[in-house]
């Protein structure tokens, strides 16, 4: 490098006159190239010939220059005279590279590499890092609800248009393809690992309800989940959440949970005796030990009773009954939820000589699990529970 080709900045932010001198550089260069170049030959050395046709006018490079120099500063005035900064949306300069201790000015950081934990490519935050994932990724978003309320927002407008599409070559990943009438906002495909991977205080994700009822849509995709809003004729259905397990036109649609669903079925181990009416007989001081004496006299069962694992909470019981010792004659057992009135239904009905009667059935329980029964004539009672819901 030459020593003319150092440029010294003057006057610190004056453009203009940095300008100026860029040119000047560039022009005592050009003198030098022009002086070290060798002369015209001897023209009595030149051998006769015929006259040349004479060369298009050309414009000097130093005059080029100087115009060009001329356009720049002048370019350089109107931006600098009709433009302003780049700034944060409270007016603050957007920094590039830089963190910045006020927690309320956007900063842009870049990283591109290094052996710092958590290297990323591109990091927006509203205030200074205080800790990063150990894993690498190329977006980086950090939202304390100042400046931003979200650390990554994505809209996706248009066919085969995504809010965000991520590619990664360590397993979590983004979008490799689409279908044509596909357009959502986030794509998520990995090759290796997982497509999406979500956690948060209050939960992994949440899906926005939605007013129509999916089994009215008129097509569908297989694996597309949906959470209803409420209706109006219907109440409980707001927050059923439903999945599409054949895609179609409209396709078929299951309910996997709903305001006034069970929820889950868990299976004990093995079943669980919560309760047995006969004197001496296992569990001990659960309840009395007499029979049912027929009529309108329900007994209260809590079905957490010798540690069943049925948990309050639960919405319902899968409960094994058994009549013992049960009176001559016609009669019926009903089981239902402790906080509700005894229902116009038998669970079992008997006739004929006394004996053993038995049956497997569903009941709902209140928000401690218990249950009453009763019973039209005298018998004793035993209860297996086999499982619950929730």
């Amino acid at each position: 490098m030459h020593p003319e080709d150092t440029i010294t900045p003057v006057g610190g932010a004056d453009e203009l006159a940095l300008i100026r001198q860029q040119v000047e550089a560039l022009q005592a260069r050009i003198d030098q190239m022009e002086a070290e170049r060798p002369g015209p030959a001897d023209p009595a050395a030149a051998s006769p010939g015929p006259t040349p046709a004479p060369e298009p006018l050309r414009v000097g490079r130093r005059r080029a220059i100087a115009g060009l120099a001329g356009v720049a500063a002048a370019g350089t005035a109107v931006a600098l005279a009709s433009s302003s900064p780049v700034a944060a949306a409270n007016g603050q300069p957007l920094l590039v590279g830089v963190n910045n201790n006020s927690a309320s000015v956007p900063t842009l950081l870049t990283h591109t590499g290094g052996n710092v934990a958590g290297t990323y490519g591109l990091g927006v935050v509203e205030s200074t890092i205080t800790g990063v994932d150990t894993r690498r990724a190329a977006l980086f978003g950090v939202a304390r609800g100042t400046a931003f309320a979200s650390g990554l927002r994505a809209v996706g407008v248009g066919p085969m248009v995504h809010g965000v599409v991520g590619v990664s070559s360590e397993g979590n990943g983004g979008n490799f393809s689409s279908a044509a009438t596909e357009q959502p906002a986030v794509v998520a495909i990995s090759s290796s690992q997982f497509g999406l991977m979500a956690r948060g205080p209050d939960g992994a994700v949440r899906l926005w309800p939605e007013v129509p009822v999916p089994t009215t849509f008129a097509t569908s995709k297989t694996g597309t989940l949906y959470m209803q809003a409420s209706q109006a004729d219907d109440p409980l259905s707001q927050g059923a959440l439903w999945v599409c397990v054949k895609g179609g036109a409209p396709g078929t649609w299951r309910k996997v949970s709903a305001h006034n669903s069970a929820g889950a079925l868990h299976i004990l181990p093995t079943p669980t005796r919560i309760y047995d009416s006969r004197p001496g007989t296992s569990p001990t001081g659960v309840g009395p030990k007499t029979p049912l004496v027929g009529g309108d006299a329900p007994r209260t069962l809590d079905l957490k009773q010798n540690s069943s694992g049925v948990p309050a909470g639960a919405t319902g019981a899968v409960v094994t009954v058994l009549l013992v010792n049960a009176a001559i004659g016609d009669g019926n057992f009903t089981i239902w939820s402790n906080d509700k009135l005894k229902p116009p239904a038998n669970t079992l009905v008997w006739g004929g000589s006394g004996k053993r009667f038995t049956t497997q059935t569903i009941t709902a329980v209140d928000a401690q699990a218990r249950v009453k029964i009763d019973a039209s004539r005298q018998t004793d009672v035993v209860i297996d529970v086999v499982g619950f819901y929730r």
